[in-house]
């Protein structure tokens, strides 16, 4: 299979690649003013540009192995284990980013009592 088609092929990426990025960076620069938020969401940043890789890798590795002559069912149970660990990660993600973004908050109990 041809580079460009490959590369063709992982456009889907760049707007996911893009927002992570800039999240990581914004994290960064605010790490002084935030760090605990900040380094939940580096953590989930990290995780979910590590996810978006394995996908690209994985897709690239599908067509190798196509060319290769693998079968179809040694191509399911990779993608089946892959698509469990990816879910499991962004699970873990989501879950940073939800801490980062509501677990610093706290409530004045005052308000509530009244």
């Amino acid at each position: 299979m041809e580079w460009y088609t490959i590369l063709i092929s992982q456009v889907r990426v760049v707007p996911f690649l893009i927002i992570y990025c800039v999240g990581s960076i914004l994290a960064a620069v605010r790490w002084n003013r935030h760090p605990t938020v900040s380094l939940l969401a580096l953590c989930a940043f990290g995780i979910l540009l590590a996810n978006l890789a394995m996908s690209v890798v994985l897709q690239v590795w599908q067509f190798g192995a196509h060319d290769r002559g693998v079968d179809a069912e040694e191509i399911g149970r990779v993608f089946g284990a892959v698509a469990m660990i990816r879910t499991f990660l962004s699970v873990i993600a989501w879950s940073l980013l939800l801490t980062a973004l509501f677990g610093w908050r706290h409530t004045d109990q005052a308000l509530y009592d009244e």
